[in-house]
């Protein structure tokens, strides 16, 4: 499996606190089945924990030397909250992308309704790919206006709202959004080694039982593993 939404890095968010934990972490996902890993610290502009990309790179590159037993790639990424200026920094390369690569995962309000539509058409316009995530929290979010977001992002659904940790009301939401095919990833979101673990393993399997196996598959590796080798073939570009 691969995770493409995690908060392991430590001491940078509400995630993580240390290094030893952001181990045990890398540790459950690889019992989990997890190969690939993206690291999405909260990235909120003019906030006090807001990091500019070196100083994420830094905290990466100390935390791979220290997981380099751990055999999981992990990439750095950010979870970005959107604000009037995200698209200004996205264009002068001062916000986090994965592993600097087109994709880059956003998260909006959960109650105050946007422009989403418009938001995500401008950020692809700039050569970006969005992933939205876990849609299904945001309390306005319908099958329908998901059905439109479509069209400029791709979706990322948490593993904690399908099995009800978010509350009834989301994991309808999260069932709605999976019958209709309208999610393309599913993440562990997590935060910590035992409140908000990865769980990856048991909702593959709910997932599996309910929906067939090639479903699962597809929202849980499949899905990720193309996005996976676009990095890579970045990456490699980069390097020459």
């Amino acid at each position: 499996m691969i995770d493409i939404h995690t908060h392991i890095l430590p001491g940078v968010d509400d995630g993580s606190t240390d290094l030893d934990n952001s181990l045990k972490m890398l540790e459950q996902a690889y019992e989990q089945g997890v190969t690939h890993l993206v690291l999405t610290p909260h990235s909120i502009l003019n906030s006090k924990t807001f990091l500019k990309k070196e100083e994420l790179q830094l905290r990466f590159n100390k935390l791979v030397e220290s997981a380099k037993n751990i055999p999981i790639r992990l990439y750095l990424g950010s979870e970005i909250f959107y604000t009037d200026k995200v698209l200004s920094k996205l264009v002068s390369n001062e916000l986090q992308t994965f592993a600097n690569s087109k994709y880059l995962l956003i998260e909006f309000s959960m109650r105050e309704e946007s422009d989403l539509d418009e938001i995500l058409f401008n950020i692809r316009a700039k050569g970006f790919q969005p992933i939205l995530a876990h849609p299904e929290r945001y309390e306005y979010m319908t099958a329908e206006k998901l059905t439109a977001l479509k069209e400029n992002a791709l979706i990322q659904m948490n593993t904690t709202s399908i099995d009800g940790s978010h509350g009834h009301k989301v994991k309808k939401r999260a069932f709605a959004f999976l019958k209709e095919n309208l999610v393309d990833f599913i993440s562990s979101d997590c935060h910590n080694a035992t409140t908000r673990a990865c769980s990856l393993k048991n909702c593959f399997e709910l997932i599996e039982k309910k929906f067939g196996e090639e479903k699962a598959l597809n929202l849980f590796h499949n899905n990720q593993l193309k996005m996976i080798r676009d990095i890579n073939a970045f990456l490699d570009k980069s390097i020459i």
